[in-house]
């Protein structure tokens, strides 16, 4: 029998169905046409012996794109772990001067407190930012 032929068969119908699924028919017909050439290939090893190669030939690239996502999630859950930061400066730079500016807050999804909010000053923050707080009367926070 041609099991190599056939496992070939299978992935490239899934890649095709795939392709199906998420509507790129620019690829269907690429695809189609690689896997046919797959089969082909596949049914010829197989015929003349060589099952053993069509095995070698199906299975190596997928060892090789499991080996590589592997090894890309593994780079990536390292490179997102926190690192220490270490002071490296010894002069100190004096406080700025305090002064009454606000801090700004997303809006809230209740169109009543967006349409009436009030600032609250904060001291020691940007310039150009406010608080926004629901208005006590608002429906919602009631």
């Amino acid at each position: 029998m041609f099991y190599p032929a056939i496992a070939t068969a299978a992935l490239f119908t899934a890649i095709v169905v795939h392709d199906a699924i998420v509507k790129q028919s620019s690829s269907i017909a690429t695809h189609s046409f690689l896997g046919l050439i797959s089969i082909l290939a596949m049914i010829y090893l197989s015929m003349k012996g060589a099952d053993f190669v069509a095995w070698g030939i199906l299975i190596l690239p997928m060892f090789i794109i499991a080996l590589s996502f592997i090894l890309v999630y593994v780079g990536t859950s390292k490179a997102v772990s926190p690192t220490p930061v270490l002071a490296t400066t010894t002069t100190t730079a004096p406080a700025p001067a305090a002064t009454a500016t606000t801090v700004a807050l997303p809006a809230s999804s209740c169109s009543s407190c967006n349409s009436s909010v009030s600032s609250m000053p904060v001291s020691n923050a940007p310039a150009s930012s406010s608080i926004i707080t629901p208005n006590v009367n608002c429906a919602a926070h009631v």
